[in-house]
């Protein structure tokens, strides 16, 4: 296999908009080829590395351990098998040029080579070796006391990310599958970094009509322009999709399974925006700052720099308390790309008949916005 510079395999095949809308869903199945590259040799940047192992399995193929031959230092080897179509190996390409643009910021995972032969593609990155950002949440216990130092942690982890997906924007390039999996640790000692990757359904494209994400990350206006059309302000959803991830950072929960009227949890925050707060034991402040990102208005979901702002100025993100949330129905950290149309990977309800109230009144407000006509 021969290695070459990403930007030139890459962004000499880019194409200027996703190739098609994809929905996740936390319960899909996992991909695998059957195909083990361990003892592989790859050409790296300084020398040849051998794979050594399988680090875990991917959405799409199989992520492995690969060390330099004549030297010390480690990678991870994110592999893919080609697909027959061209459009799909369009798609493929696409995902390193996204990757590749944003691939210097210190809080994105670096793409260091993309190798390719007959039958898979191989993506050189960095190896953290602190997991996923799903792993730190979730193996703790729910109802662990927070101190200061875990705190100052944590706070530091979403300035990081906000900082990250700022830049990320400045280049226009739009996650659209932010998620705990999504984010890769790196520690150094007590030290604790997050880092973006997996940038298979990113764009380019400021607005677009295509259904994208993982469904508990996707933003009402998403699942809203599946059932009545119109365009979504990707800015927009992926600050409402890192609303989510800090959410569940802090509860150790996801807040609701689906940003959608026939979800309960979601209704009752619509109706109550002080639903985390009054659940849970994050402070004022922290609630302030995700209800400013999970803002069903998307002119009025806060921007990235006053986000900055808020954490940075933030005194404390808890209070004694502890949550009373329910816990989300089980997820799967890596999920799989469905491969029929997007009719066919997301069953949206039609939305339930409520009361007189806040939440009829939100609904009516979406549908005024898709200039669509009202649930009555």
């Amino acid at each position: 296999m021969v290695g070459g510079a990403v930007a030139k395999w890459a962004l000499e095949t880019y194409i200027p908009t996703a190739p098609e809308s994809r929905v996740f869903s936390p319960e899909d199945p996992e991909i695998d080829s059957g195909v083990d590259f361990t003892d592989t040799l790859l050409l790296g940047p300084k020398c040849y590395l051998k794979v050594t192992g399988v680090l875990g399995q991917g959405a799409f193929g199989k992520v492995y351990r690969a060390k330099e031959v004549a030297g010390t230092k480690e990678y991870a080897v994110k592999t893919m098998a080609k697909q027959s179509s061209s459009y799909s190996a369009a798609f493929q390409k696409y995902e390193a040029a996204m990757h590749a643009h944003v691939s210097d910021h210190p809080n994105v995972a670096t793409l260091h080579e993309v190798y390719e032969d007959e039958t898979h593609l191989f993506f050189l990155m960095d190896l953290f070796n602190g997991g996923e950002l799903y792993d730190r949440i979730y193996d703790d216990d729910e109802h662990k006391e927070v101190d200061e130092k875990e705190e100052a942690t944590l706070k530091k982890i979403m300035l990081q990310l906000i900082d990250a997906l700022d830049y990320c924007h400045e280049n226009n390039i739009y996650h659209r599958d932010l998620k705990p999996a999504n984010i890769l640790l790196s520690r150094d000692g007590e030290e604790v970094n997050a880092h973006l990757a997996d940038f298979g359904i990113a764009t380019s494209a400021k607005e677009s009509d295509s259904v994208c994400g993982t469904t508990p990350y996707m933003s009402p206006e998403i699942h809203y322009t599946k059932v009545y059309g119109g365009e979504n302000n990707h800015a927009a959803s992926d600050v409402w999709a890192l609303g989510i991830v800090f959410t569940e950072m802090l509860l150790k929960n996801r807040p609701w399974d689906n940003a959608h009227g026939y979800d309960e949890s979601f209704r009752a925050y619509t109706e109550d925006p002080k639903y985390l707060y009054r659940h849970s034991r994050i402070s004022k402040e922290a609630n302030t700052i995700l209800t400013s990102m999970l803002d069903l208005n998307t002119v009025e979901r806060v921007s990235l720099p006053k986000l900055s702002e808020m954490v940075q100025g933030t005194d404390a993100l808890f209070r004694r308390r502890k949550s009373t949330l329910a816990p989300p129905s089980p997820v799967v950290p890596v999920v799989v790309l469905e491969e029929e149309k997007v009719s066919k990977t997301l069953s949206i309800r039609e939305p339930v008949l409520v009361k007189e109230g806040a939440v009829k009144q939100k609904i009516h407000q979406w549908e005024k916005m898709f200039r669509q006509e009202a649930i009555v």
